[in-house]
């Protein structure tokens, strides 16, 4: 229920761009990030899935993050049927 207003507030990017920082500093952006994917997965929303995501591509992230957002993006896979279909559905849209 608070996912969107706080979406709204720019409260996503700000996640990610915490979620970069060394993995010591990340592991509340990573819980928040896992929150954000599971409840835009039921919302409709894939955005934050994506943007986690994409954090793997960027030549700027370091292993030990990607690592993290990995763990918490498999984390979502398997909690949730609808977070395996929007990823799913990421997939096949590219």
């Amino acid at each position: 229920a608070n996912a969107p207003v706080f979406r709204g507030a720019g409260g996503a990017a700000a996640t990610m761009e915490l979620v970069k920082m060394p993995p010591a500093g990340n592991k509340a952006a990573l819980a928040l990030l896992q929150q954000l994917v599971l409840s835009s997965c039921s919302g409709g929303n894939d955005e934050d899935l994506t943007s986690a995501l994409e954090l793997l591509l960027l030549s700027s992230t370091t292993i030990e993050v990607r690592a993290d957002v990995l763990k918490a993006v498999t984390g979502c896979l398997r909690e949730s049927h609808r977070t395996r279909a929007a990823f799913r559905y990421d997939d096949i849209k590219d």
